[in-house]
């Protein structure tokens, strides 16, 4: 079996599931138009690595925040 290949989070991606992890919602942080318009591909990218779903974080984003 191959190992995965491991993900360095982004500060974004970091912040978004710290707030999850936390209870609040994943846009906590953000202020102002243009930073919700950015980050919806943060979003996409924590969806696509399976670390959030339904808009929460998952067991495999505790693991990848743990290892932060």
């Amino acid at each position: 079996m191959a190992a995965e290949k491991k993900h360095k989070l982004t500060q974004a991606q970091r912040l978004m599931l710290t707030n999850l992890a936390e209870g609040r919602t994943w846009d906590s942080h953000l202020s102002g138009r243009s930073a919700f318009g950015g980050a919806w591909a943060t979003v996409r990218v924590l969806k696509n690595l399976s670390y959030m779903s339904n808009g929460e974080i998952t067991e495999l984003g505790r693991t990848a925040l743990q290892n932060t």
